[in-house]
């Protein structure tokens, strides 16, 4: 199944807008800084500007700023991307959001209810709580998250919508278990090309041997005894 997204909507409120804020400060500096220097990497942007974003916002917590920085840098991949293409208006942030390092949130789901915790700072003792009444199909993805058979991704914020990324694990690839010997290699194909399928069939072998799906020249005889070398019909 890979990645299901799960978003909720909510009413924007004063707290939530002000953190944003804040975020879109520092994420619009570091996008700045990215592309003034030529940057995309993540250690290059957090040397630079780390500490001076934790003096500018010393209320929030320490994984706000590395949140932004890690965010930022996404934008600068996806604008680098549209620059080869063509595409060269500098990135400029509109709407403010964020992917939350797991340090910010807490998710909880009992019964019918889901209760997401964001902190705001290291010691919070009014975080930001959000409940949620996921319908059906939502709450039978988090009842599988609670019995383990996926994992809880990093969760995208905005100022009125959050999003829950559950990761889970990838379809095993079939691969058949032989009983005894393996079975033989296939047959090799020789002559030249005939008409088509049917005429292979019709002249060369029975209707169930049939050559592989997908050669440039579909062809050809059996390697047979009885097999012309003109490739003419067999008398």
């Amino acid at each position: 199944m890979g990645v299901v997204c799960l978003r909720f909507k909510f009413r924007p409120t004063q707290e939530t807008k002000e953190v944003l804020r804040k975020v879109k400060v520092m994420e619009q500096r570091a996008v700045n800084w990215l592309v003034a220097n030529k940057k995309t990497a993540l250690n290059s942007v957090h040397h630079a500007l780390y500490f001076p974003l934790r003096q500018q916002f010393p209320e929030l917590h320490s994984h706000w700023v590395t949140s932004a920085l890690k965010t930022a840098t996404n934008i600068v991949h996806a604008f680098n991307k549209r620059k080869r293409k063509g595409q060269t208006k500098r990135p400029k942030l509109k709407k403010p959001f964020v992917t939350l390092s797991p340090h910010l949130f807490k998710v909880s789901f009992e019964g019918k209810w889901l209760k997401v915790t964001i902190f705001k700072s290291a010691n919070d003792l009014e975080p930001i709580v959000r409940w949620f009444k996921p319908h059906h199909k939502y709450r039978r993805l988090l009842d599988r998250w609670k019995a383990g058979e996926c994992t809880l991704g990093q969760i995208t914020l905005t100022e009125s919508s959050l999003c829950i990324p559950l990761k889970f694990a990838d379809v095993p690839v079939y691969q058949p278990k032989w009983e005894g010997e393996a079975p033989a290699e296939p047959k090799r194909w020789a002559g030249r090309q005939i008409g088509n399928s049917a005429g292979w069939a019709k002249n060369w072998g029975s209707p169930e041997v049939r050559p592989p799906i997908g050669l440039t020249f579909r062809t050809l005889a059996l390697n047979r005894s009885d097999a012309c070398s003109d490739g003419g019909s067999k008398s």
